[in-house]
């Protein structure tokens, strides 16, 4: 701090005025007001940034001698009261500065104090809490994608591009490869690398602006994903590919060129190269996952990551399902030609069919009024069972199964029933856990045993499963709602509890409303084996008779919220037809690309006021009310409608087959179901 003393006090002692450490305030001993004045201006000039003391003191007479020449003349008459009162007004600016000065610096050590505590806090409370995992993992992902648009990178560099060069040229007379076949092998890997560069792109800009305290994981997910659809293309080729490949790699010519440029590009090989982009997807479904795990539930992003979790888990499964189905047709091709022309069923089409399982079977045939034990083949696809002859090297189809029509028995107790109604004797006949098939009602039966358990479960399993589609009289899941309602209310649904609503559907809501409060109430799943007993003591309650209210509350009663819940979204998701029937299912994601909140609303009411069938709106609208309560609730349960619409969405909206470019459009869904929601009273 600087004390400016006043040189116009008088004192016994001598006295100085010292500003910025002017050396000639301290040498010189005259203390005139031009002398003092001279100084305080050459110490303001030094403030001001002249380094140079010497070159401040010369701007500084250069300024008072101007002055001196303006006011020569006048200052004689200045008493020295006025030079007293200037001076101290000089000084008393000075004081105020160095106070705000003062002031200036405490502010700044406290606030620096005030940041030092605060980042200590947000250090420690990232070590300890959930950023420290999520950031691990985010960087595990970002490691990934680099990774992988390097391989991608490879691919284009080493092989797309100088084979592109070879593309139709001559190599010793012939063409080494065409531009079909090169559009064949590499498809349209160059529009994945655009993407995934711009999907790199969007995490580092996440990661620079909110490292390391990331939020919007998600929500970078969520809107980058209908740019994935780009793999719908590369997958649907895939095959190809492998074949172009495979057979270009046995042609000399190729195969040299081949060769010389996997030596020099040193790395996988084309062959796993093209491989690389199948699995990508799997591996933002296994991260997302993870981050779900590891983030909770309070978080802002938990919602988005959930979601993103969800569209690339199923993108991967229907990539995954896309490539088995596939290398299936490849199997059928090879099935179609293992059976003897003119011994499959008219109008059966292997290829159009999807095959279960298959493998040896044994059945009884009569014989000379014998039974005879004899070794068949079956195959089973999804709507029919072929039982197969040996002939030769190939098979005869002796028995065509169609499974819509057909019983199945397996009880030991029955099957032994059921020969003696058909004066079938077995005492001669060496059988293991025979089971019996009924092809058509008022039909011979057909008894049958595989020796090996595993193979008869693998036979008896997915049959089962296919006859409970087929057979719905006593199912409450994977049923049509249509009958679901019938068998509750015969010809007049307006007979329920919930006119249109079938009551399983009723009954669960009601027990739902109670606990309204609960926490997550469907976004926390339950436990696997709960939901299937919940699911088997409604099938068994089913299969004793008709549903009833009391028998319903009873089994509700027996399981806590989530289980009933989970329950819920599963007999929706479980419909063979959503309560959105599959005919609707473009209109309603055109209405989603609308931008006007109005126009929006305005086109689903008029879908589900004039298109939906009466047992689909019923319920529909049922359900919609019923979550609009839950979303009322949100500050206990932590439901939003755009949380429900989330869990809800696909299950209530999706199309008839699922492709990438549907399965990427799940978001389109949310924003109907939440429309739905928070408009059920004007929309219904």
């Amino acid at each position: 701090r600087i004390t400016i003393k006043n040189p116009f006090v008088k004192s016994t002692s001598s006295t100085s005025l010292n500003l910025a450490g002017s050396q000639g305030a301290t040498q010189s001993k005259s203390f005139d007001a031009t002398t003092v004045y001279t100084r305080i201006v050459s110490s303001v000039i030094k403030a001001m940034g002249v380094d140079e003391s010497d070159r401040a003191d010369k701007m500084a007479k250069d300024i008072m001698t101007r002055i001196e020449s303006e006011t020569r003349g006048k200052r004689a008459g200045i008493p020295f009261s006025s030079h007293q009162s200037a001076v101290e007004t000089i000084m008393g600016e000075c004081n105020n500065f160095m106070e705000y000065q003062d002031e200036y610096k405490r502010t700044v050590i406290v606030q620096r104090l005030a940041r030092r505590f605060v980042t200590r806090r947000r250090a420690k409370r990232y070590r300890e809490g959930a950023y420290r995992d999520r950031n691990a993992i985010f960087q595990v992902i970002m490691k990934s994608e680099q990774t992988y648009i390097q391989n991608l990178n490879t691919m284009i560099k080493n092989y797309l591009i100088p084979l592109r060069s070879h593309a139709n040229s001559r190599h010793f007379g012939a063409a080494v490869i065409s531009s079909k076949e090169l559009e064949h092998i590499f498809s349209n890997v160059e529009e994945i690398a655009r993407v995934h560069a711009d999907i790199l792109k969007s995490f580092q800009e996440l990661a620079d602006k909110e490292w390391p305290f990331l939020r919007g994981i998600g929500e970078v997910f969520l809107s980058k994903a209908s740019a994935l659809a780009v793999y719908g293309e590369y997958l649907s080729n895939f095959k190809t590919a492998q074949g172009t490949l495979n057979r270009l790699l046995k042609e000399a010519k190729f195969s040299q060129v081949y060769d010389k440029l996997s030596a020099e590009g040193n790395d996988p090989g084309l062959i796993s190269l093209i491989s690389i982009p199948l699995n990508q997807i799997g591996h933002y479904s296994m991260q997302l996952a993870r981050l779900v795990k590891v983030t909770p539930p309070h978080m802002a992003d938990h919602y988005a990551l959930e979601s993103a979790a969800t569209i690339m888990t199923d993108t991967y499964n229907l990539i995954t399902q896309a490539i088995t189905n596939s290398s299936d047709k490849a199997d059928l091709l090879e099935i179609q030609k293992r059976f003897v022309d003119g011994s499959l069923p008219p109008g059966f089409d292997v290829l159009s069919k999807t095959i279960l399982t298959k493998g040896p079977i044994n059945i009884i045939v009569q014989h000379h009024k014998k039974q005879r034990r004899m070794e068949y083949y079956y195959y089973l696809f999804s709507d029919v069972l072929l039982l197969c002859k040996p002939h030769r090297l190939q098979y005869k189809v002796k028995e065509t199964v169609y499974l819509k029509d057909c019983d199945l028995e397996v009880d030991s107790l029955a099957v032994a029933k059921l020969c003696g109604q058909n004066s079938i004797l077995m005492t001669d006949i060496t059988f293991t856990n025979p089971f019996i098939i009924t092809p058509a009602p008022k039909t011979p039966i057909l008894i049958l045993s595989i020796q090996d358990p595993q193979g008869r479960d693998a036979l008896i399993t997915p049959l089962q499963n296919i006859l409970n589609v087929l057979h719905p009289n006593t199912k409450v899941f994977g049923v049509q709602l249509v009958d679901l309602i019938r068998r509750d209310a015969g010809d007049n649904p307006a007979s329920l509890e919930f006119p249109g609503v079938p009551l399983v559907v009723a009954r669960m809501v009601l027990r739902l409303l109670d606990l309204l409060d609960t926490d997550g109430i469907f976004r926390i799943s339950c436990k696997q084996q709960d939901l299937t007993a919940l699911k088997d003591d409604l099938e068994l309650a089913s299969a004793a008779g008709p549903l009833t209210t009391s028998n319903l509350d009873a089994i509700m009663s027996k399981y806590e919220v989530h289980v009933i819940a989970n329950g819920l979204k599963t007999l929706m998701r479980d419909l063979p037809e959503p309560l959105v029937p599959f005919s609707l299912y473009d209109s309603m994601m055109s209405c989603a690309d609308m931008v006007a909140d109005f126009e929006r609303t305005h086109h689903i009411t008029e879908i589900v006021k004039e298109k939906l069938p009466p047992g689909h709106k019923e319920t529909l609208r049922f359900i919609m009310r019923f979550l609009n309560r839950v979303a009322q609730h949100a500050k206990q349960n932590r439901m939003t409608s755009s949380n429900l619409a989330t869990v809800f969405g696909p299950n209530i909206i999706r199309p008839y087959v699922y492709t990438i470019e549907t399965t990427l459009s799940i978001p389109k869904a949310n924003i109907v179901v939440e429309e739905m929601i928070s408009h059920h009273d004007t929309m219904f």
